[in-house]
This record gives structure tokens, C-alpha cells and sequence, in this order.
């Protein structure tokens, strides 16, 4: 359909059903001595047709920004800042003059398109989890914050500021260090409507009209 932001939604939540947030096929890649770069569009393509994986944040964000451009959308892919500038990419797409934030890799159940103008936060929740998107701040940057159990445990700070997906070539590189984050430690995530499945490390917790 035309880009609107309710079929911008329908993608939204077929890619999270169907392209899970994970990080085994990185393990795979950095295994089989790939280059440390993101899987080209075939790659992607084959390890979701074949194994049914999808990747963290980095392919799963660039290959998405493809697919909306591809189909007529207006989309940009932009940084945000967890322990340091611009390790978790996102996309920011801009419909009938607004700008909304459309994140398919934080592991996290955002299919709604949220817009970055709300003057309220926005926010969905998951069992005891939620996620909430403030704001925009005095200096023109929104936070999104994870909490579990009432308490803030995560988050990361939108820089709006387009970036091609060549800006993003040295941090990618980064995660494929021995010690970071997603080379030590298991994570898959997938968000089907009404049905969430999540696996870190040995803990599998799945989650079904919100219990």
C-alpha cells in the first residue's frame, strides 16, 4: 500500500514476527572468518530463509531503511547513543510532515511508529517490561528507556542527524571484538502480535497476552 503510517505499521510488526532480533548469526559470521562488516542483503536474506535469524540492530535496521525506501517511504537511518555515540542504529521516517522513530532492532515490541513531535511520552509495555520513548529534550535529542519492574535497566539517547550506512562501518567492526557484548553472550528475541519469545544466555522467557 502507499506509505502511510498504518501500513508503515503492518511492516513494522511483520518484521518483528518474522526477522528476529539475534545475534547468532554474528557468532556464525565471526566463526566461518567473514569479514567483520554487515551481511550484505543475499546474506541477510539467506540467513533468514534458511535458518529463520535475522541480527541485531546493524542489519536489521540498514536492510529494513532498504526495504521502506524501496517501497516509497521516506527514510533515514540515525544513531543512538548507549555507552558511547552511535552503537544502536534506527530509522527515522518522516510521514505527512512528521518525523517517527522506527527501531525493528532492540529486541524490544515497538511496532507502533512513534512521533518524535509528542509532546507526552510514548510507551508500551510487555509482561513487567516497558518501553518508553520521552520527549524531545532542550537539546533536541529524545532518550528511549527500558524498564523492568518499574526501574530504568536500559536505554539509549536518539541522535536525529541522518547517517549513511557507511557511518556506521567502524562500530560494526567493533562488535565483532572477542570482549563486546553480543560476542560473549547468547540474545534472541522475536515479537509476534499477542506472543513474544526471548532467550538471553539460558534464560527463555515467552510471553502470551501479556503473562
Amino acid at each position: 500500500g502507499p506509505p502511510t503510517v498504518e501500513n508503515l505499521r503492518g511492516l513494522v510488526t511483520a518484521h518483528l514476527a518474522r526477522v528476529p532480533f539475534e545475534n547468532l548469526s554474528k557468532l556464525i559470521r565471526h566463526a566461518r572468518g567473514l569479514p567483520p562488516t554487515l551481511p550484505t542483503v543475499d546474506e541477510h536474506l539467506h540467513t533468514l530463509e534458511r535458518w529463520r535469524l535475522g541480527g541485531t540492530c546493524y542489519p536489521c535496521a540498514a536492510h529494513f531503511n532498504a526495504l521502506l525506501r524501496r517501497v516509497g517511504y521516506d527514510a533515514r537511518l540515525g544513531g543512538a547513543a548507549m555507552n558511547q555515540p552511535d552503537v544502536h542504529l534506527v530509522n527515522m521516517v518522516r510521514l505527512d510532515g512528521r518525523d517517527h522513530l522506527v527501531d525493528v532492532g532492540y529486541a524490544a515490541p515497538l511496532h507502533e511508529p512513534w512521533p518524535l513531535d509528542a509532546e507526552a511520552a510514548q510507551a508500551v509495555a510487555l509482561g513487567d517490561e516497558t518501553w518508553t520513548l520521552q520527549p524531545r529534550d532542550e537539546a533536541g535529542s529524545h532518550r528511549l528507556e527500558h524498564g523492568r519492574g518499574g526501574e530504568v535497566v536500559h536505554g539509549y539517547a536518539l541522535d536525529p542527524t541522518p547517517r549513511p550506512v557507511h557511518h556506521f562501518d567502524g562500530v560494526v567492526a567493533g562488535s565483532f571484538r572477542p570482549e563486546s557484548e553480543f560476542m560473549t553472550r547468547l540474545r534472541l528475541a522475536r515479537h509476534e502480535p499477542g506472543r513474544s519469545v526471548s532467550v538471553l544466555d539460558r534464560r527463555v522467557m515467552v510471553t502470551e497476552r501479556g503473562t
